[in-house]
């Protein structure tokens, strides 16, 4: 992921991963039990227990989509399962477009907006978190990175995690997946060997759990998985490598996809949203 995201500046080592994040679907253990349910492996049956759980009149979803970058969260795991192998390097070439090839991707994060709550649009990340914490709503489309904070709201939360499963093909669903955080050293340190010592006492397996354990977090040394069981949903996606990366990553900076893509939600008018994401992409690369 690092060598595909460098650009131009390849050559040499620029960093160690030290944590890796997960694009998840977040859910509350109790309600999902008080609903019969069970973690969805296809998207008829994430979309069946969506529709079960507003028949009982529960919130299927807690959007929060005041903040722009929260529809990415969505957006990035249905497009990361669906878009073409490379496609931001295949756009940039002419061989691909948001118009022909992510049709797909746009329907379904729409359809997801049918099982919100009325006040979505004007829900913010900070307020969700409270509300998802105290108990509003079966699942949060969050990261990983949002589980510490629902727990500082309530300590008590019972909570567990699953990827979006966007195919009705369980092998074709992977994780959304990246590197949350990079260890790396000025190239001109003054005091290079007390660096290089302070890289390798961090990524020793001791220190890599006990942030792992702290954050939430998911580690990139070979073999080591997190022990909380609000993770265990991701654990086979780490190990048998259904991991996939966050599209928007790709995306050329000062685009601003995250804003387009809340416009999109609240509009809802797919045709004119691709095409505009491609006009977008191309101002972009005109540019350079």
């Amino acid at each position: 992921m690092l060598e595909e995201l460098e650009g131009s500046e390849t050559k040499g080592i620029h960093g160690i991963p030290y944590a890796a994040n997960a694009n998840a679907v977040i859910y509350n253990k109790d309600k999902m039990k008080e609903l019969d349910g069970k973690v969805p492996e296809t998207w008829d049956e994430f979309i069946a227990l969506l529709e079960k759980a507003q028949e009982a009149g529960e919130i299927p979803i807690y959007f929060t989509l005041k903040d722009a970058w929260t529809g990415l969260i969505p957006w990035n795991a249905v497009g990361g399962n669906l878009q073409p192998d490379s496609f931001a390097e295949k756009k940039s070439n002419g061989e691909a477009s948001f118009e022909s090839d992510y049709e797909e991707t746009a329907q379904k994060t729409k359809q997801l907006l049918n099982y919100g709550h009325k006040h979505m649009y004007g829900m913010a990340y900070n307020e969700g978190n409270n509300a998802f914490a105290n108990g509003e709503g079966l699942f949060y489309l969050q990261g990983n990175w949002a589980i510490p904070e629902l727990l500082k709201v309530n300590p008590e939360a019972n909570l567990g995690v699953f990827p979006l499963p966007v195919s009705n093909n369980p092998e074709e669903n992977e994780l959304v997946s990246g590197v949350d955080v990079l260890l790396s050293t000025l190239k001109d340190s003054k005091h290079p060997k007390e660096a290089e010592m302070f890289l390798e006492f961090m990524t020793e397996e001791a220190q890599s759990e006990q942030y792992m354990e702290e954050q939430f977090a998911f580690s990139v040394i070979e073999g080591l998985y997190p022990s909380d069981p609000k993770l265990a949903g991701f654990r086979e996606n780490f190990e048998k490598g259904k991991i996939t990366s966050f599209p928007d990553h790709y995306y050329p900076v000062g685009m601003g996809a995250e804003n387009l893509i809340q416009e999109f939600y609240y509009r809802k008018n797919v045709e004119a949203f691709l095409r505009k994401m491609d006009n977008e992409w191309d101002k972009i690369e005109r540019r350079r």
